[in-house]
């Protein structure tokens, strides 16, 4: 496979993550997060939104304590045991860009994190909307975002069989790559990641998806949620904390 995830807390974390394994290079955000490394820094403290559609609210899943979001407060409280760290999960079913950048006031703003996973573009793809208004409308909203000065880490569409036969669903994954390399934003690279996870086989299409081949299972969603945790943890990187961010990789499958 080549080079694979960092790991965090050694060979016990390694064990216990094993099917969440993928390339270090898709781990890596590309960008930085300076509001959330003063927060933990300054006051020992994080608070992140979640911020999506079916995917973040956890559809698939079997309770709220198996979606990615519950999934990411759990692995980050490990990895910064002692810190005051919040995950809220500001997930909706169904909705496109435009539809979470209308709940930014109460769903964000009105919670003042400082740091907001945003996942969008799937439900924008399966509606066949214009890709070039889907452009404009996460533009839009990320310029708000950081006019509020709270950071931003945008989530990929998924991969699964069925989406990639979509006409134009390529066209969003990498309209979302070039509007986040532009501005200087990490990605969360879930589309390829997903794929690596195929790939390797350390999962199938019917243990890593739900029967609808669109959500997924407690299983990739606990793995999702430990790959955003590491990448944040790495992206952060408190001088706090800079000696728990330091370790050797997994053995290349």
């Amino acid at each position: 496979m080549g080079a694979v995830l960092v790991v965090l807390a050694g060979a016990a974390a390694a064990a216990d993550h094993a099917p969440c394994r993928c390339p270090a290079e898709l781990v890596a955000l590309g960008g930085a997060l300076p509001h959330a490394s003063a927060e933990l820094r300054d006051h020992q403290a994080l608070r992140i939104v979640a911020l999506g559609s079916s995917s973040t609210y956890g559809t698939g899943a079997s309770g709220e304590a198996a979606s990615y979001p519950s999934r990411l407060e759990a692995e980050l409280a490990q990895m910064f045991p002692g810190i005051k760290l919040e995950v809220i999960n500001k997930g909706v079913p169904g909705e496109i860009a435009a539809d979470m950048v209308g709940r930014f006031e109460h769903d964000v703003f009105a919670l003042a994190p400082d740091l907001v996973v945003w996942q969008t573009g799937t439900n924008d793809a399966l509606r066949d909307l214009p890709v070039d208004e889907f452009a404009r409308v996460t533009t839009d909203g990320l310029g708000r975002l950081h006019a509020a000065n709270i950071d931003v880490v945008l989530m990929e569409p998924q991969y699964s069989p069925k989406l990639v036969q979509r006409p134009h669903y390529a066209d969003y994954i990498e309209t979302l790559r070039t509007i986040a390399h532009a501005s200087g934003i990490p990605v969360v690279r879930r589309f390829d990641i997903m794929r690596s996870w195929t790939a390797s086989g350390q999962f199938v299409d019917q243990t890593m998806l739900q029967n609808d081949y669109l959500h997924m299972k407690d299983a990739s969603y606990a793995c999702l949620g430990w790959v955003v945790a590491e990448s944040i943890a790495n992206a952060i990187k408190p001088a706090a904390a800079s000696d728990r961010l330091t370790a050797g990789a997994l053995p290349a499958n």
